[in-house]
């Protein structure tokens, strides 16, 4: 089973309305925005590889901060016709750059159905969240396992990083 990861806002998301129409203008220009009728994911094998994928998208982050993501099924998003199309990763991860799709061309109606998926399963409570901190600590290991260098880091997720790598050595 592979999954694809989309980085939302929860607060954008209303768990009880029930009728997809309804869906707040927010969640959709906030949390589906995509580049060239493109909508950008990192696939993971297993919910037990969902580190991977808040590290590929937290380490390319210019601040760090606390953040949900949407757990989507790869095989729902094909059978509803639309295309996956792997793609270089934005990360400064190596290893997780070609774990990268783009959902390609989302139109007006199709990007309303993916937006109704995506409201399901965040009604299904395929969402999760990781705090700064858990954030700092995954970033870590991947510096302290060699995936990652603290030198690939925007400036001031480095200079957090390297404060609390320091606050550990103390």
């Amino acid at each position: 089973m592979s999954l694809l990861v989309r980085k939302c806002n929860r607060n954008n998301w209303d768990y009880d309305i029930a009728d997809a129409s309804n869906i707040s203008a927010d969640a959709i220009t906030q949390c589906m925005k995509t580049i060239q009728n493109n909508m950008s994911v990192f696939e993971i094998a297993s919910d037990s590889d969902i580190d991977d994928a808040f590290l590929a998208i937290a380490s390319n982050f210019d601040r760090l901060d606390s953040f949900n993501v949407v757990i989507l099924e790869k095989q729902d998003i094909t059978e509803r016709g639309y295309n996956c199309v792997q793609s270089l990763g934005m990360t400064p991860v190596e290893s997780l750059k070609n774990t990268h799709w783009d959902i390609t061309g989302l139109l007006y109606g199709t990007l309303g159905n993916i937006a109704e998926y995506i409201h399901n399963r965040i009604r299904n409570d395929e969402i999760q969240r990781r705090t700064k901190y858990e954030l700092k600590c995954i970033i870590i290991d991947a510096i302290n396992s060699q995936r990652l260098e603290l030198t690939t880091l925007k400036e001031k997720v480095r200079i957090e990083i390297e404060a609390e790598i320091n606050r550990r050595k103390s």
